[in-house]
């Protein structure tokens, strides 16, 4: 798990305050891809960042403790 948040730290897009990630996305024929800023779901965007994130630090700040 420290090493996903470590990766996943390590990719970040910081831009002033804001914080992103780019990732893939297939069209719906699966004949183009392209780069983009991952969108806002849970499995394959922010809200999946936010969510590994704070289970990670509850797990690993009560192993500090």
């Amino acid at each position: 798990v420290q090493t996903i948040a470590a990766q996943l730290s390590k990719c970040a897009i910081r831009s002033g305050t804001g914080i992103s990630w780019i990732g893939i996305e297939l069209s719906d024929q699966f004949s183009n891809v392209q780069i983009a800023p991952v969108g806002m779901t849970l499995y394959d965007g922010l809200a999946g960042i936010a969510v590994f994130y704070s289970a990670a630090s509850k797990y690993f700040s009560d192993k500090k403790s």
